[in-house]
């Protein structure tokens, strides 16, 4: 596995940590009473 693979594998997986964050907190926030 090359530098660039574990830079690209790395980059995926913050991503996809960056969206389940986003997710939990819009799940969150819809469930705050008005």
């Amino acid at each position: 596995i090359t530098g660039g693979e574990m830079k690209e594998l790395f980059s995926s997986i913050s991503n996809l940590s960056f969206l389940q964050t986003l997710h939990l907190e819009g799940t969150w926030l819809s469930e705050l009473p008005e």
